[in-house]
Parts: C-alpha cells; structure tokens; sequence
C-alpha cells in the first residue's frame, strides 16, 4: 500500500482547522450576540442573515473535527501495525500527553474563573473528573467551561482506533 501524498494530509489538516475555527466562530456568536430573532426588524437583513447562518454550523463542525481526527490517529495506527511499529503504550502515552496536556490547564482555569468571577468553585470531585475527562460520564462537564464534552468525546474516541486493530490483531 503506498503512502498517502503529503498534500491530502495537508487537505485534512486544513478541513480540520476550518472546522475547529467555525466551532470557535460560533461560541463567540452565541456569546457575543442575540438571536436572530431577537434582532430589530430593521437589522434583519441577507448580510445578518448570512452572517448568522454560517454561525451556526458549530455542531456539525465539531462532528467534521472529530471524523477528521479520527481518521487522522486511525490511519497513523494502521499504518503502524502494519508496519510492526504500533506499541499499545507509546501509543496511549502519546494520545494520553495530547489530550490532558490542553484538558487539565483548561479545567483549572474555568474553576479560577468559577472562583473569581462567581464566587463559587466547583467541588473537588466534579473538578478531578472534568480533569481525568470523565464529566459526562461521571459528572457534569464544569459550568464554566460546559464544553469541556467535546474534549471528553476527543479521550474517548482517542482510544477506540487504538483498540480495533489491537483486538483484530490478536484474534
């Protein structure tokens, strides 16, 4: 099987940055402003509407990162067993470093802010599982940072191309 030409990860990696800035884009939107509906009758118009619109693919967005992603690690560990390189711990090790890397700091500074701006921190229990990407399977994600879910969903599906092949691969 031949290597995949640099430019089609290069394709990928940019419809994943794309998709990560329209997610970004719309948690500004739905922060920043009102509704549409809640907009004067005299700001209604194409270029709000449009504006609006393309605000709102968020979701589908963080669906696009995820698949993306995930064909991204899936591919790189198939690649590896094939080869004979994969190892189920270099690989844990380096998703595992990825993820916590960007989660931990994350969850800790939307418990200062529940701190400072609100006056009252998460308790330890809930604020340990958001950090171990256990909230919403454990815990609610913190309410400072509620999407804190789509970094629980990226541990997750972290795993799941790790364990297929590794279970093919011993049958």
């Amino acid at each position: 099987m031949a290597a995949r030409p640099q430019s089609s990860v290069i394709a990928l990696d940019l419809m994943r940055g794309l998709a990560a800035l329209a997610v970004l884009i719309s948690h500004l939107r739905g922060d920043s402003f009102v509704e549409y509906s809640a907009l004067p009758a005299s700001q209604r118009g194409i270029a709000a509407a449009v504006i609006f619109a393309a605000t709102r693919l968020g979701g589908g967005a963080v669906l696009v990162f995820f698949v993306l992603s995930g064909f991204l690690v899936g591919g790189q560990v198939l690649a590896r067993l094939r080869d004979g390189r994969f190892h189920l711990y270099d690989y844990a090790i380096d998703r595992v470093t990825r993820i916590f890397i960007r989660l931990i700091p994350a969850c800790l500074f939307a418990a200062v802010a529940a701190i400072v701006v609100f006056g009252h921190p998460p308790s330890v229990g809930q604020l340990l599982a958001n950090m171990m990407g256990l909230n919403e399977i454990v815990t609610e994600s913190l309410d400072t940072n509620p999407v804190l879910w789509s970094l629980t969903m990226k541990f997750g599906s972290t795993f799941w191309p790790a364990c297929w092949p590794t279970s093919l691969q011993s049958a």
